[in-house]
């Protein structure tokens, strides 16, 4: 099975998108992309 880091890797890969260009468009530190690219956490979503 595959992880989400794993998936969120491959992504970026196909949209040919880097993880600095990734955080800046979801407004996220470049190091959390790297985290969860990494499987050392997963994103949460917290609804308004």
């Amino acid at each position: 099975m595959e992880t989400f880091g794993q998936r969120l890797r491959e992504l970026l890969r196909e949209k040919k998108i880097g993880q600095i260009q990734l955080a800046k468009e979801i407004d996220v530190g470049k190091w959390v992309v790297r985290l969860w690219e990494n499987d050392q956490c997963e994103p949460t979503f917290v609804s308004p």
